[in-house]
């Protein structure tokens, strides 16, 4: 062939005439047989398909009862090289043979003929197809016309017609018609004229289009589906050209023969089109069937077909809708905007393809850049780098992408495209075009349609013919009016046409040169500008180079600061390409890459962390770097021994895919072939870039790139001699060989572990055989036995063993590398020998391998961080044990605040714990990565530990162990809880390395310092005068001989006098008297009494001296006597207890009434615990005095029977009997008063010195009451009487008790009433000051006037006492005795207990739903004490302000609760309390000075430890937060003042909470004054120190003329958490260790400046992060004007003298502010703000007046209620008779009006005469009498000459008699009852009971009284053999004599009335 024809292509390959087989009909057989064909022989480019008969016709042969009319259509046939040809059909029928009818007997004669099908066939490689319909119609033609012009036809097509792309068109003549032809400019483009659009027309909407792009593009299997075989054809065609620039590899058959049906089965993806014909056998097809007659698209259920990404699925769409729907955009515009006409097919056709081309253009962007030569001599190999492009293009995550990279489609176009030297195109140039112009950005409506119009011009160029094809209309043309059915069509001339083709072959012109030529394809790099984010990964770059920085100058602390930091920057991409450079830049020189083994494992770490932030594709070239960087980095383990990083690193999922070594290994030969071809050598090894701000390693954008290079290559090839090429050949064949050595030899690193119990399973000797290496040393009969061993395995007769780790890591990197080599064009023997040596790889490695593995177990399994050392409190703290390795666990705190909203916690940490002689320590760093630069510190003080217990193994293995290593936390060991008075958890257990010994020591050694067996030696406020204490004291501490109370008082019986003046020492000194003192009124105690010891003294130190110069210290307090005016005039400052002899527990100078002598305290004392007699400690400005003492003593024994025996000698008085055991300050005896008469004058003596009662009218509870709000009226309900609006809950008992024995507590003279008082003692009741109730008041009786109220008189001394004491005083008219409940110390400590369990949980909280934070809280009761304390102390309040009374305050002990309500009592009262000063003077006059037992309430000493604590001082400061949060201007010392007093109060830092005494603490000082710092003796010393340098204790809000005397919210919903509870500061530990806290913050801030200054960063403005949760924010002194003043200075200082006005400006706002800051006040002189003030100030103190009556009400009606002078409880004086009954739907209270609830209360009181319905404690209120009972009460009344017993049996009598009592009441149905004497059980003294005679059960029973329901005793009257009344001449009262079977009973009446009744009514029970 000539020149022309290799580079042109003839327009007809072959010309074929196809019909039916006449001759196969017999055989049974429809086929159809090639008739003829032209030429005669193939082509020698393109050969005749075999199977064209079938896919000619493909709904198949057959033939027809009558003529049909001519079709065509067109099929594409695919030869095996995957050339296409285009088969145009034309189809006519013709009359059959006569053989076809003699076969067919059926027919008669007179039938129709038979007609058989003809097929005309054109096959061409240009899909004209329009072009051959014409051709087809114009041969058919000449053929009916019997002419030649056929023979022509086809001779002029085959042989004259050649096509050239680029030439001009070709015009050739074809009968009478003259063609012309151009073949398309380029050959890739497709030439589709309007297919396109009808396609789309077909389908309907854009959805379908892009599902089955989608399809296409993720090779899914394609089926249309037609009637038409012309519309199966285009539609097919249609969809293959959308894919343009892509060619579709599979299979391609647009019209499938019926033959070939099963074909559908394939499971290859394919394209196909059926006819509907067929569809019913294509059903069940895993394939998108699309149904071209309907325009539907099914996808399967079993398909998933991803959708193209955002944004090119938008750019897609909208593109489509701008040219399929222009009228779109424009539809909602208001004005019609005229449309241009709608473009012509053609043109539409080329808009939609331009919409397909711009999508693929977008999408592979920058494809050429990821494109790596393999080969370029013999055979140009290119591959893709898949994972660059996802990478770069940033498609990880998009699964279409995914598979259509990894697509046949997208392989063939690679192969196709990828070459850098070749014939370019428009998709070429648009790519290019796109790359440059908008880099991958989105363009504007109008850029987008602009550029599809351009290129649909460009591809309507391409096709575009001068002569448009043309179908000639047959109906013009005569012949064809003449039926087929009588024509059949005559053969071609064979020899005519062979002949015609001959002669135009030779004639034909064959000097025409290609107009296509090759060229370099252009390629733009994908570059993202990004600026923004390179400006936010610019500082993660500089953290992470300074932290590489600080590993390889082994500043390893520094590193593990940031390392967190640098861990998290590794989530950047830009991070990890910067680490990989960092690494690879650190090896100059290379001995840098062997690293100690700290460093090594932080940089292993690091690489770790960096894979893990990779996909397995490795699509940024992170597991590519490391490849190498893990190869180079290594640790020294021995001589000739190093482990490499690529150990450590092994466990990444990236090392398993197959893809990825394939991607690697094709890179790195890419960058040989580069270098191989390059001009200059590059310097540089590394095997990936070192620029900044490069997204992956890969290094595929470095100029020259390796494309251009080889395009060079390409272009020059033809002149390269063959020598050359060849030489150059081998160089690229080594290059390949080499890596794939190399390749093997990283395999075998990756795959084969290092831990030797994997290794074991290697079976090294048969790696060592199969090795070629070692198989030349073997002889030949060992070669056969191997060999015969492989080809069983092989073969499977021998199954492989699956565990021989070696055997599988062989067998995988052969398949491997064998599919490696192969598709880079090696040679298979080379191939061969390189998979032989991967044995021996493998076999050699594992001998490497158990050396190092061996070796690198010798080295510390897991570095441990260093142990860091506390600060301590110089010079007295010394550490005693510690610097034990231990982790910190959470505790219940921790977990339940940060396990829901943050993961990350400072704990569990890892550090040392110690011990000192002050403190238990821990200090470490958290184990959380992300926060182990944090240092954790948390400190427990030694003495304020509760209790130290081993946790359990199962307990400490818990969720608490999260965050610790696991192979740490399987070690861990002897786990402790200590838990500390200060709200300090300590939770730990000691590591491994610490033996259980040193465990056990560490413990010993914190259980002898905490409880200690010699006090205050090993306390750490003694610490520096221990010594002098040991010496001093050392023979005191030693045991007595009385070893117990028990053994001394026996001795003393013995000897009294003898044992004391053993005990006593004569007196040296006295105390220094203050100088104001009166000394006049002094009466010093006589040297001849002798005080008394309290029972319970605990410390003896009548033997012990006071020094003089000491004991000053202690008494600070008596200079507020002083400002009190309490050391002259009616008052004086006693000496009595000048020794601490009267009592121990007092001070020495106590302020009593100054008519007092010093020699009655003696005997005062004895009517009050301990010695502690009242003494005065506040005066008011109006003279109410505040008192407090000891409660009074319980009864002796010697009491108890002197007052039976005066009981016995006064029979005449009939009262006495139930009165014996009171105490009367009405005897007038004549004899020197005793012990009790000057306790009663002297509690007298404080009424007196009260103000007196003319001066305190308008001073009274009930006076000043607020009318419009908190009246009476607010307190008394309907009946007038009910306090509160609801159910009261002050009185349980009778209102008639409370009437009756009003008397006994308000000493009106001869009978007067109540309720008429005299102008002297004027009563003060709720009515006379509510005038709201006036009305209401003249309604009521004047028996009606509520007796409780007659009680709230003014009174000049009200007595607090405990209720147990009420019976033990009587008090004059001017006293009342209140019973208070208070917090006991019992209580104190079981509430504090389980307060310090809930704020301080060992376990989360979250186990137990229920047991919430606030539940436990509430549950332990220590804000309801908290609120009891606040509301006693506001009750002493208002009785001193409001009442002017004096308030003695006499409850237990005196020192616990008694300290708590006089101090807060005095805080509230007065102003200069709440002073710095005056809080001092407070603490030391109330708690130290009366004795407070601080060491006692510890626990500091071993003999307490059982005992528990009771923190009474701490609940005292607790109160006193409640107010200071109330009152926060009231206060000059601010919230940390009282927690830092609260810490120390148990701490044992100062000496000031130390010891139980006053006189304790001068004895113990008396020694150490001259020893040890001064700053440790006294706490106040310490605080006046920090003050003078801070204002830590300040508070910026206190304002000292604004508040005089508060009045707190009592309840508890008023109070607050105290935050000292519940803080925890771990970045020092306690903040109340000032010194240790700044210290340990200094470490912090210089730590924080030094790592600032290693990175460059300007230290002038160190940032501090604010986090309370870990720091105290109290030690940064905080505000908004430093840094602006620091860059007011730093920029004034680079200003020039013309800026000097700034200046001036500057300091003229200054004295501005100064000004307007002296002119505000703090009081505001608006008159409406003050009336509101007062106004508030008003409602809250009638509020708290309030509460304070309830109190008095409560304490006194309970006080009434326990006299045993009573009525009986269910007779009123109102005569209602109320008994108890269950509650009945409807029931409503008669006295508050609120429905009775029957859940909640159960039983009510009902009236027996009435049917009164009322609550229990509102019977008795009621003040309405009974109307059914008051007849029968006159009746009673009038018997007022019957005795009281027998008058009040007698009211019994009635009563049973008239009304119908109850089963509920306890004494139903009683026969008669009354008083009777009983011998008592104990000590055998008459006592009065209540006796009551039951006839109904036959029973005498007795109680206590005659309101009890217990019954003491039962005498059953069966028993009962005689009843007699004897008389008793000692008693002189009748003696009852009831004789029973097992005992006498003597009962003792009164009178002899009473024995007589009660012998008649025992003897009527009896015969009954």
């Amino acid at each position: 062939m000539s020149e022309y024809e290799e580079t042109s292509t003839r327009l007809v390959d072959y010309v074929v005439i196809i019909e039916f087989d006449e001759t196969q009909i017999r055989h049974g057989s429809s086929v159809g047989n090639i008739v003829q064909r032209f030429p005669k022989y193939d082509w020698s480019d393109i050969s005749l398909s075999p199977s064209l008969e079938v896919f000619s016709q493909p709904q198949g042969w057959a033939l027809s009862a009558e003529t049909r009319p001519v079709c065509f259509f067109t099929n594409t046939l695919t030869d095996i090289m995957g050339a296409r040809q285009y088969a145009c059909c034309l189809q006519v029928y013709e009359p059959c043979g006569d053989d076809i009818e003699e076969v067919d007997d059926t027919r008669s004669d007179e039938g129709p003929s038979l007609f058989k099908p003809k097929v005309i066939v054109i096959l061409s490689r240009f899909p004209f197809f329009d072009l051959f319909r014409n051709c087809l119609n114009q041969i058919l033609l000449a053929l009916l016309e019997a002419e030649d012009k056929a023979e022509l036809m086809i001779s002029t097509l085959l042989s004259q017609v050649y096509l050239t792309p680029g030439m001009p068109a070709v015009s050739f003549c074809l009968g009478s018609d003259r063609l012309s032809v151009r073949a398309p400019k380029s050959p890739t483009i497709p030439v589709t004229s309007d297919k396109v659009t009808l396609f789309l027309q077909q389908l309907g909407t854009i959805h379908n289009i892009l599902t089955l792009l989608c399809a296409v593009m993720t090779d899914y299997k394609i089926l249309f589906r037609s009637s038409s075989l012309s519309l199966l054809a285009d539609s097919c065609y249609a969809l293959r050209s959308l894919l343009y620039p892509f060619d579709y590899p599979h299979t391609y058959v647009p019209v499938l023969p019926e033959l070939l049906i099963e074909y559908l089965e394939s499971p290859t993806p394919y394209i196909m089109g059926v006819l509907n014909t067929v569809r019913i056998r294509c059903t069940d097809l895993d394939a998108v069937v699309v149904d071209l007659d309907v325009g539907a698209v099914y996808v399967p259920p079993s398909i998933t077909i991803p959708i193209i990404p955002q944004p090119f699925h938008q750019q897609l769409t909208s593109s489509l809708q701008m040219v399929l729907f222009p009228g779109l955009a424009t539809a909602d515009y208001a004005w019609k905007v005229g449309q241009p006409p709608f473009p012509a097919y053609e043109v539409q056709d080329k808009r939609i393809r331009a919409c397909f081309l711009r999508f693929f253009a977008d999408l592979l962007v920058g494809y050429r850049c990821c494109l790596e030569v393999i080969r370029v001599y013999t055979s140009p190999l290119i591959v893709f780098h898949k994972s660059a492009f996802l990478g770069l293009r940033q498609f990880s995550s998009c699964p279409l992408i995914r598979a259509f990279l990894d697509s046949l489609l997208f392989q063939s176009f690679i192969s196709e495209r990828g070459l850098p030297f070749r014939i370019c195109d428009l998709f070429d140039e648009l790519v290019a075009q796109i790359s440059e112009q908008s880099n991958g950005q989105l363009a504007s409506r109008t850029t987008s349609i602009e550029n599809i119009i351009e290129i649909a011009e460009k591809l309507l160029e391409n096709e575009r013919q001068e002569i448009p094809f043309s179908v000639t209309p047959f109906v013009t043309q005569q012949r064809f009016t003449v039926p087929f059915s009588s024509t059949k069509l005559r053969l071609l001339n064979n020899d005519l046409v062979s002949q015609s083709i001959k002669c135009k072959l030779k004639t034909t012109s064959n000097n025409i040169a290609p107009v296509l030529c090759p060229r370099r394809v252009q390629a733009t790099p994908w570059i993202i500008a990004r600026e923004e984010h390179m400006g936010a990964v610019s500082r993660r770059l500089q953290v992470l180079g300074s932290c590489l920085h600080h590993i390889f100058d082994f500043k390893l602390s520094d590193a593990r600061k940031i390392m967190c930091a640098v861990e998290l920057s590794m989530r950047s991409v830009n991070a990890r390409v910067a680490f990989c450079q960092l690494l690879w830049k650190n090896l100059v020189p290379i001995n840098r890459a062997t690293l100690f083994p700290q460093q090594f494992e932080l940089i292993v770490r690091l690489m770790n962390c960096a894979l893990n932030q990779e996909s397995r594709e490795d699509e940024h070239g992170i597991a590519y770097a490391m490849l190498y960087l893990s190869n180079i980095y290594c640790r020294r383990l021995t001589a000739g021994v190093h482990q490499f990083a690529y150990t450590c690193i092994q466990e990444h999922a990236v090392w398993d895919n197959q893809q990825f070594w394939e991607a690697a290994f094709f890179h790195d030969v890419h960058r040989q072939i580069r270098r191989l071809y390059l001009p200059t050598k590059e310097g540089s090894d590394c095997p990936f870039p070192l620029k900044e701000n490069v997204t992956d390693t890969w290094n595929l954008m470095e100029k020259p790139s390796g494309m251009d290079l080889v395009s060079d290559q390409l272009a020059s090839m033809s002149n390269v001699q063959d020598d050359e090429i060849e030489k150059r050949a081998t160089e690229e064949n080594s290059i390949v060989y080499g890596q794939a050595k190399h390749y093997i030899n990283l395999m075998v690193y990756m795959r084969i572990p290092l831990d030797v119990s994997k290794l074991r399973r290697v079976n090294v000797r048969e790696l060592e055989r199969r090795s070629d290496r070692n198989s030349r040393k073997r002889d030949f009969d060992e070669e056969t036995e191997l060999s015969v061993s492989e080809s069983e395995v092989e073969s499977g007769f021998v199954e492989a063993d699956s565990t021989d780790l070696g055997n599988s890591t062989v067998r995988w990197i052969s398949r491997l590398i064998d599919r490696i080599c192969s598709s880079a064009g090696l040679e298979q023997p080379q191939i061969e020998s390189l998979c032989r040596e991967i044995p021996g790889f493998v076999a050699l490695h594992i001998d490497n391998l158990e050396q190092v593995y061996t070796e690198s177990r010798r080295l510390s399994p897991l570095h441990k961080p260093k142990l860091l050392q506390p600060a301590l409190l110089l010079p007295s703290e010394r550490i005693v044990a510690g610097g034990l390795r231990v982790f910190l666990l959470a505790d219940g705190r921790v977990m339940s605040t940060t396990c829901s909203e943050t993961p990350q916690s400072l704990l569990p940490a890892e550090g040392a714990i110690f011990l000192t002689n002050y403190r238990v320590v821990f200090k470490g760093q958290p184990c959380d990565l992300f926060l182990c630069e944090q240092v954790v510190v948390r400190s427990v003080t030694v003495m304020s530990i509760t209790k130290e217990k081993p946790i359990s193994d199962a307990s400490s293995q818990s969720s608490q162990l999260e965050g610790i290593p696991v192979r740490v936390a399987h070690q861990l060991h002897d786990a402790f809880q200590i838990r500390s008075s200060g709200f300090q958890l300590m939770k730990f257990a000691f590591d491994e390395e610490v033996p259980s010994e040193k465990a056990e020591e560490f413990m010993e050694a914190l259980s002898s310092l905490r409880w200690p067996s010699v006090l205050p030696h090993t306390l750490f406020a003694y610490s520096a005068a221990s010594s002098v204490l040991s010496s001093t004291l050392g023979g005191i501490t030693s045991k007595h001989k009385y070893g117990t109370m028990k053994e001394l008082k026996k001795a003393l019986m013995r000897n009294p006098l003898k044992e004391r003046k053993r005990f006593r020492a004569p007196p040296k000194t006295l105390p220094p008297f203050p100088k104001n003192g009166d000394a006049g009124t002094l009466n010093v105690l006589s040297s001849g009494a002798s005080p008394r010891s309290s029972k319970n003294d605990y410390l003896d130190l009548s033997g012990e001296l006071v020094d003089p110069t000491t004991s000053g210290l202690h008494r600070h307090y008596l200079v507020d006597y002083d400002r009190l005016g309490l050391n002259h005039g009616s008052f004086r400052l006693a000496n009595a207890n000048r020794r601490y002899e009267l009592t121990k527990s007092y001070p020495n100078i106590v302020v009593v009434p100054a008519n007092t002598l010093d020699d009655n305290f003696v005997k005062i004392g004895k009517g009050f615990r301990h010695g502690r007699f009242p003494v005065i400690i506040w005066k008011s400005d109006n003279g109410a005095l505040l008192v407090r003492g000891a409660g009074f003593t319980a009864q002796t024994v010697v009491t108890r029977l002197r007052k039976q025996a005066n009981f016995l000698g006064s029979s005449d008085n009939q009262n006495m009997g139930y009165s014996g055991s009171y105490m009367s300050l009405n005897s007038r005896d004549m004899a020197p008063p005793n012990s009790v008469e000057l306790q009663e004058r002297y509690v007298s003596m404080f009424a007196a010195l009260s103000p007196r009662m003319a001066n305190a009218d308008g001073h009274s509870l009930m006076s000043e009451s607020v009318e419009s709000l908190l009246s009476l009226y607010s307190m008394i309900t309907a009946d007038g009487l009910s306090l509160n609006s609801g159910t009261p809950d002050l009185y349980r008992k009778s209102q008639t008790d409370i009437a009756r024995h009003a008397a006994n507590f308000v000493r009106n003279s001869g009978g007067r009433s109540g309720i008429k008082p005299t102008n002297g003692d004027r009563f003060v009741g709720y009515v006379d000051y509510n005038s709201s109730i006036q009305p209401r008041r003249a309604n009521l009786g004047r028996g009606q006037i509520p007796k409780p109220l007659t009680s709230l008189t003014r009174k000049a001394l009200y007595v607090l006492g405990d209720r147990s004491q009420a019976k033990m005083l009587k008090l004059d008219k001017r006293c009342e005795f209140v019973p208070i409940n208070y917090p006991s110390a019992h209580n104190v400590k079981i509430a504090f207990k389980k307060f310090l369990r809930a704020a301080c949980p060992s376990w989360p909280l979250y186990d137990d739903p229920s047991l919430t934070f606030l539940k436990q809280i509430d549950d332990s009761l220590w804000l309801h004490m908290v609120s009891s304390l606040l509301h006693l102390a506001c009750a002493v309040v208002d009785l001193i302000d409001v009442q002017l009374s004096t308030v003695v305050i006499c409850i237990e002990d005196g020192w616990d609760a008694t300290c708590q309500l006089t101090a807060l009592s005095e805080l509230l009262l007065d102003p200069y309390y709440r002073t710095f000063e005056g809080f001092r003077v407070l603490i030391e006059k109330e708690w130290l000075a009366f004795g407070h037992r601080f060491s006692h309430r510890h626990n500091h000493s071993a003999a307490s430890q059982s005992s528990g604590i009771a923190p009474m001082f701490l609940l005292f400061l607790d109160a006193v937060h409640q107010t200071w949060e109330q009152y926060p201007s009231a206060f000059e010392f601010n919230d940390f003042y009282l927690r830092f007093l609260a810490y120390h109060s148990t701490s044992a830092c100062f000496r000031t909470f130390l010891h139980d005494s006053e006189a304790e603490r001068i004895k113990f000082d008396s020694f150490t004054l001259s020893v040890g710092e001064p700053r440790i003796a006294s706490l106040w010393t310490y605080i006046d120190e920090k003050r003078l340098g801070s204002c830590l204790f300040d508070n910026f809000m206190y304002i000292a003329e604004m508040h005089t005397v508060l009045r707190p919210q009592s309840n508890v919903a008023s109070l607050t958490l105290w935050p000292f509870y519940c803080e925890d500061h771990l970045a020092h530990g306690s903040p109340y260790d000032i010194e240790i806290a700044e210290m340990e913050q200094q470490q912090r801030e210089d730590e924080h400046q030094e790592s600032l200054i290693d990175v460059g960063t300007s230290v002038s403005m160190p940032r501090r992060l604010l986090d309370a949760n870990y720091r105290c924010t109290h030690f940064l002194l905080l505000d908004s004007f430093s840094s602006l003043v620091e860059r007011f200075t730093r920029l004034r200082s680079l200003l020039t003298n013309e800026y000097e006005k700034g200046v001036d400006s500057w300091h003229t706002l200054i004295a501005i502010a100064n000004d307007r800051a002296t002119q505000i006040s703090c009081f505001q002189n608006d008159e409406d703000a003050s009336t509101i003030s007062i106004w508030h100030r008003y409602v809250q103190r009638a509020v708290q007046k309030k509460e304070t009556v309830k109190l008095l009400l409560h304490g006194i009606s309970r006080q009434q209620s326990s006299s045993r002078l009573r009525d009986s409880t269910t007779s009123t004086n109102s005569g209602h008779h109320f008994i108890t009954q269950q509650v009945i739907p409807g029931d409503a209270c008669a006295v508050c009006h609120q429905n009775v609830p029957g859940v909640v209360i159960r039983t009510v009181h009902r009236c027996l005469g009435c049917g009164m319905v009322c609550h229990e404690k509102c019977s008795v209120l009621v003040s309405s009498a009974c109307p059914n009972t008051e007849e029968k009460r006159l009746v009673v009344t009038a018997k007022c000459d019957l005795p009281s017993v027998s008058r009040r049996s007698a009211t019994y009598t009635v009563d049973t008699r008239t009304l119908t009592i109850s089963a509920n009441y306890p004494h139903a149905g009683a026969t008669y009852s009354g008083f009777l004497m009983k011998k008592g059980a104990t000590f055998k003294m008459w006592k009065p009971r209540w006796f009551v005679l039951d006839s109904n059960r036959h029973q005498l029973r007795y109680y206590e009284n005659e309101t009890d329901i217990n019954c003491r005793g039962v005498i059953d009257l069966a028993d009962v053999k005689s009843v007699e009344i004897a008389s008793s001449h000692a008693l002189r009262k009748p003696l009852l004599e009831v004789r029973t079977s097992r005992r006498v009973y003597s009962l003792l009446a009164d009178t002899k009335v009473d024995a007589d009744l009660w012998l008649e009514k025992i003897l009527a029970a009896l015969h009954d």
